[in-house]
């Protein structure tokens, strides 16, 4: 049982922001079958080996900061989720060409891909070691969020690094780091267990890797075989994999959710199933609705409903109320003043 009630859900929400920010960039299950096609033909057409070969000059000719201002002037309009296979690259080049300090240089527009690229590049030319020198470079982020995203990316570098086998040792390598803001375990956690699941590396071609298989017997893996310090990320990640693998059949995620054993990891199953809602429904908010009244008890619902309110309450052009107003009368009202009291602590946006 989570010994920290309060601390626990605050993480829940700022790992949620990661979340949001770099998952938004992966195309979901429901949408693979009519993009798949589309996505590799954009790949061809946009010739990845050779867009990898403008940049690589770039670099070469000008340095990392002109290179990423090209980067983000070249390729408006094209989608994220081809944009994202180019990013890793900007992440590898930015470390072999600026070291540590490129962390600098990777954008918000880039969300994690440029630091998936980082780390796991610096990782396999220096090992891990790089990691307690990086992540104080991490802590400069102009803001939490940005600094959090960093370390969520050292994450994936470290399970990258280690290999998909070795799911314990990566989890291993996130507690010998001494962070440099608050919850840094917990956000680099969720970065292994988001590149246990969904594999976001891409091959030489620009191919992107699919994520692991779903089994009914191994539904709850690998968080059933985790030690329990490491089980809430854990079980915060699973509900995004389970979107990709089971089609986004939010009534199995729910029952799925219900079945956890602890009380707080189911809170988190569900809260979770929120935060994947208001992406897979662009903020329309009456689905976001209905696919919260999927869960198969009312509790979960309200986690669900009022998970995805916080999120609205940071995502532009967002009713961040509307999702707790679909409640009961005092329901909705408790809902409601949760998310003022988060807006008010940790954004700074109080009435």
């Amino acid at each position: 049982m989570n010994k920290n009630p309060a601390k626990f859900f605050v993480i829940v929400f700022l790992i949620a922001i990661i979340f949001y920010l770099s998952y938004s960039l992966l195309v979901s299950k429901n949408e693979k079958s009519k993009q798949l096609n589309r996505q590799k033909t954009n790949i061809i057409a946009m010739n990845f080996i050779k867009e990898k070969d403008v940049l690589k000059n770039k670099f070469e000719k000008e340095g990392g900061r002109k290179t990423i201002e090209f980067f983000n002037n070249q390729y408006i309009g094209v989608p994220d989720e081809v944009k994202h296979i180019l990013e890793h690259y900007l992440g590898e080049e930015l470390y072999l060409k600026e070291g540590a300090e490129g962390i600098k240089l990777c954008p918000d527009t880039l969300f994690s891909g440029c630091f998936h690229g980082f780390f796991a590049k610096a990782m396999s030319v220096e090992g891990e070691e790089f990691v307690k020198k990086a992540e104080s470079v991490c802590g400069l982020r102009k803001d939490f969020f940005q600094a959090s995203g960093c370390i969520h990316g050292i994450g994936h570098g470290f399970l990258t690094f280690k290999g998909y086998d070795n799911l314990n040792e990566a989890l291993k390598s996130c507690d010998r780091v001494s962070y440099s803001i608050p919850f840094g375990n917990e956000m680099c956690y969720t970065g292994v267990f988001m590149e246990y699941n969904l594999v976001t590396v891409y091959d030489k071609d620009g191919e992107k890797l699919m994520p692991r298989p779903f089994r009914k017997d191994k539904a709850f893996e690998p968080c059933i075989n985790v030690f329990s310090s490491y089980q809430s990320a854990c079980y915060l990640q699973l509900p995004q994999w389970w979107s990709e693998v089971l089609k986004s059949d939010y009534a199995k995620m729910g029952s799925l959710c219900e079945m956890v054993n602890l009380k707080d990891n189911r809170e988190s199953c569900f809260r979770s199933i929120g935060m994947v809602v208001v992406r897979e429904t662009s903020k329309d908010i009456d689905k976001i609705n209905a696919y919260c009244k999927k869960m198969p008890v009312h509790e979960a619902v309200i986690f669900c409903l009022e998970e995805a309110s916080k999120l609205m309450s940071v995502l532009k052009g967002a009713n961040p109320m509307a999702p707790c107003r679909f409640l009961k009368s005092n329901e909705a009202d408790k809902c409601i003043s949760n998310v003022k009291i988060f807006m008010c602590e940790k954004m700074h946006k109080c009435d």
